[in-house]
């Protein structure tokens, strides 16, 4: 395989010289690069430009239709054409001159032919067209690229195919961000980094190459140059673009930190020398048009190391200057400690020693980076916090740099919202979150054996203290953890997603009367594959960056490593009863959900563990839930796991019913959901207000009718969960609820009438009446109903809210229906009436409230008789009553006036009814 060579050579007026050094020197890359690689990684190379230059049914890329095929300049040499005949003996090439040439060229990019080129070194590859390419022709050129990809990848060869107009790059055309692209981050960067290190493999020389030493276009314009590829000027480099060009390079860190630490540096040096910046593809031409051969002194990675190194030492920063000579050793992979592996790599053997010797480096150094595959824990913990600091230390100094500037950012407001979003869910340490240490520093630190202690604090906080090694209870003050857990749960998911736990390795798992065992934590092991398979993190595109973060997978644990019922049974306690709801167990109503381990994979590729204890334990945990429901849809509900203890399957089911039904209440619209779940007597309150998920406790019944009571400003519906105070009026009520309606259900027993009414936004009034004559007490409430409802239609110009009315039957009736629908009275209008209205006076919503009570056709104010109001009107009612008998009032109307236009909606109906039942009271205490 050779660089081939334009058969046309440049215009007269262009220099030739140094269009041939640079050939020569592209030659020679190349060469060394075909020796460095495996068989069947020469065998892509040796194809890949004829793949483009033709397009043959039996070769790998055919496509049908106007596919855009023949490479600028080029002609397949032997070697690419024997490497075409391996792959089918169907094909014989024929020389014949093509209609038009589609494809500028060719370009390899990345550590290929230099000092950093391994065995797994992957092929990244711009494949460029001219800017009159119609986009049809450009669609297929890339379905071309992608099945070409497809076929190297089969052969085990990872290839990357970059296809683009070198002129629209020129232009400054961005691309989408991917993981093997640098999205709107960078483009002037891109170019230094092509123009130093990038290999011709067939097609146009860059013009880069024929112009002047500081990379300016001196002579022709490029467009008067057709034997030359235009990918752009390279004077200087605008400061905006070193932000995002740093950001990027510290995404691509999550997966290989010594590179792209490198990389870093670089960047904050540029950034320093800025605006006079010295680029590496600067010093790399006035090398080699001041007459360089010396491949090694050319070499890209080299230079950069060099450059590198340079700031560090300017700076003093010893620290850092040790790291990137570790990054730089461990990214070229020559392991200068064990005997060469035959002769083709003796060039990148022989300048390694000459740095290593260079840095002062002994065996010993050497050594612990040559088994860098063999690395414990330990070695992975120092290296990632060295890396980390690394990274935090270039991010602030470029970060500061573009703020001291005022730069506008070479950087798409989506590109960087995606990498900062990626950058916070690797580095960003926040409560519950799983810190994940190995990224791309070693390929595996499982432990052979692992322990994990329960200790109790002073004030009796639980911690699980996780050793690498078999720890017995003598050890343990000779012995430090690599962690301390509040729970089981969290030292296990732990080291499952730090690679330091396997099905082969051995378990010691030791707790306070052995309530959690090595089989319990084998089970909790499974889980945490179930959610972060082979330890794996979720990888998020940049799709799943653009959008708020959702779950992608939960479990929930209970009672792990506790047993709720020991101290009920040690005292003698007894709990035999039928309920078997875990929630209110037994005959004490013992709740046995009492310690909960929450697992959840986020959309971004974060892990978190969260502990909840203590009396609100179970609230805590699902309004956890409930926030993570409200953001977005997630796509499984969490698993619920009891590994142990006592009714482990009674304390599963109730758990996992009700966080499907919590699911289920708050997967849409969920500020307008309320959820009700009865825990030991106790009834917990989960909503949302405001953006914010908040969980509250009614102690009793009373307490939550209160609490339901409460005004608001739009429809909520109230949810009860299943098991919860079942065939009660209010459940049964609720679970009618719907916008803009009224319902009412009327039952009680004897002279006690109970009254519930869940109002048009599904606000709860309750009220409770003694009265002999239940019909007249609806006929009373249908009555008030009517009047309010109708007067706000005409205020509202729409029709009247419907009202619905229930009465309650005894419990379990023969056909278990409970409620029985009233039909709408028809009220006697000829019938005598006591009309008792209250009128509510406030002029605006920070005054002070007014009443006004008509009583038959006399008003009764709050200014004119003050505390004596309730007093005058009781008066005037017992002088309009025919009898002396003494029986209730009720107020057949409350209106709001004042507050200006559209007073109206500033109370529900079920804040008047609780108007009205003040009021009443107040009259029916003085009759």
């Amino acid at each position: 395989m050779h660089a081939q060579i334009p058969s046309a050579m440049p215009a007269p007026q262009t220099d030739l010289r140094p269009a041939e050094r640079f050939l020569l020197i592209n030659r020679e890359r190349l060469r060394r690069a075909r020796e460095l690689l495996e068989r069947r990684q020469r065998d892509v190379l040796d194809v890949l430009p004829y793949l483009f230059h033709t397009n043959h049914p039996h070769l790998p890329g055919h496509a049908e239709g106007p596919v855009p095929l023949g490479i600028m300049g080029y002609t397949p040499d032997g070697t690419a054409l024997t490497a075409a005949n391996r792959l089918t003996r169907h094909h014989r090439f024929v020389r014949r001159a093509l209609q038009s040439y589609d494809i500028v060229g060719l370009y390899l990019m990345g550590s290929i032919g230099s000092i950093a080129q391994t065995p797994a070194s992957d092929f990244d590859v711009w494949v460029c067209h001219p800017k009159g390419l119609s986009p049809e022709r450009r669609r297929l050129l890339a379905a071309k690229a992608t099945a070409i990809e497809r076929w190297a990848a089969d052969l085990g060869v990872e290839l990357h195919c970059f296809v683009f107009c070198p002129q629209e790059f020129a232009d400054g055309s961005g691309s989408d961000l991917s993981r093997e692209s640098s999205g709107s981050s960078q483009h002037y960067l891109l170019l230094d980094e092509f123009y130093r290190s990038g290999l011709l493999l067939a097609g146009q020389l860059p013009y880069w190459a024929c112009c002047g030493a500081d990379g300016v276009f001196h002579s022709t314009p490029p467009m008067q140059n057709a034997d030359l590829a235009d990918f752009g000027n390279l004077a200087d480099i605008p400061g905006r673009e070193f932000f995002g060009a740093a950001i990027w390079q510290i995404y691509k860190s999550l997966g290989a930190p010594y590179k792209s630490v490198l990389k870093l540096l670089l960047m904050e040096a540029y950034a320093a020398e800025f605006p006079d910046c010295d680029l590496l593809c600067h010093q790399f031409k006035r090398a080699v048009l001041g007459g360089q051969t010396d491949l090694d002194d050319l070499d890209p990675y080299l230079r950069m190391y060099r450059k590198v190194e340079a700031y560090l030492q300017a700076r003093g920063d010893r620290g850092r200057i040790e790291l990137a000579r570790r990054c730089f050793y461990l990214k070229v992979g020559v392991a200068l400690s064990r005997p060469p592996e035959g002769r083709r790599d003796d060039w990148r053997r022989s300048a390694m020693q000459r740095l290593v010797q260079e840095w002062g480096w002994d065996s010993g150094q050497v050594l612990l980076l040559d088994n860098q595959t063999n690395w414990r824990f330990h070695n992975v913990q120092d290296e990632a916090r060295a890396l980390i600091s690394a990274i935090t230390t270039s991010y602030r100094a470029i970060s500061g740099f573009a703020r001291e500037r005022g730069e506008a950012l070479s950087i798409t407001q989506t590109d960087l919202t995606a990498l900062g979003r990626k950058l916070h869910a690797a580095f960003e340490r926040r409560p519950g979150k799983l810190e994940v240490l190995n990224r791309g520093i070693t390929r595996s630190i499982v432990e052979e054996r692992l322990s994990f202690h329960q200790q109790f604090q002073a004030d009796g906080e639980e911690r699980w203290l996780s050793f690498l090694e078999r720890v017995l209870p003598d050890d343990l003050g000779s012995v430090s953890p690599v962690r301390r857990s509040p729970g089981l749960v969290d030292a296990l998911v732990w080291c499952h997603v730090n690679g330091l736990v396997a099905r082969h390795s051995v378990l010691t798992v030791l707790s306070a009367a052995n309530l959690a065992t090595p089989r319990e934590a084998r089970q909790i092991l499974e889980v945490a594959e179930e959610i972060f398979p082979a330890g794996q993190l979720h990888e998020s595109d940049a799709a799943e960056l653009a959008a708020p973060q959702t779950l992608r997978a939960a479990a929930l644990f209970v009672n792990v490593g506790f047993d709720p019922l020991a101290g009920q049974l040690r005292e003698g306690q007894c709990l035999a009863s039928d309920r078997n709801n875990a929630f209110s167990f037994g005959g004490l109503h013992i709740n046995l959900a009492r310690i909960f381990d929450l697992v959840l994979s986020t959309s971004w590729g974060e892990a978190y563990v969260h502990r909840y204890g203590g009396p609100n334990a179970l609230l805590d945990c699902l309004t956890e839930l409930v926030r993570w429901m409200t953001r977005t849809r997630p796509t499984a509900v969490p698993t619920v796991h009891v590994v142990g203890g006592s009714y482990a399957s009674t304390i599963q089911r109730r758990v996992q019913a009700v966080v499907f039904e919590l699911f289920r209440c708050f997967a849409e619209a969920p500020e307008q959901r309320r959820f009700v779940v009865e825990v030991a007597g106790s009834f917990y309150v989960l909503h949302c207000e405001d953006g914010e998920v908040r969980g509250e406790i009614a102690e009793d019944r009373l307490a939550l009718l209160r609490l339901l009571a409460r005004p608001l400003h739009e429809f909520r519906r109230t949810i009860f969960d299943p098991q919860t105070i079942p065939g009660d009026p209010l459940s049964l009520l609720m679970q009618a609820n719907r916008p803009d309606v009224i319902q009412m259900i009327v039952g009680g027993q004897g002279d006690e009438c109970d009254v519930y009414v869940v109002d048009e936004l599904g606000g709860l009034f309750h009220q409770q009446l003694r009265s002999d004559n239940r019909d007249a007490l609806i006929e009373h409430m249908q009555r008030f109903f009517r009047t309010v409802t109708r007067r706000r239609a005409l205020a509202d110009g729409q029709a009247p809210v419907p009202v619905e009315c229930y009465a309650l039957r005894p419990p379990a009736p023969p056909d278990g229906r409970r409620l029985t629908r009233l039909e709408q009275l028809h009220f006697n209008s000829d019938k005598p009436y006591l009309e008792l209205k209250v009128l509510l006076h406030q002029p605006s919503a920070h005054s002070r409230r007014e009443y006004t009570i008509v009583c038959g056709e006399r008003e009764f104010s709050s200014l004119e008789h003050g505390n004596r109001l309730f007093f005058e009107v009781a008066a005037r009612v017992r002088e309009l009553r025919r009898s002396q008998a003494r029986y209730p009032l009720y107020i057949t109307d409350v209106e709001l006036r004042g507050g200006g236009k559209g007073n109206q909606d500033l109370l529900s109906i079920g804040q008047l009814l609780q108007y009205k039942r003040t009021i009443e009271e107040h009259l029916n205490r003085m009759l």
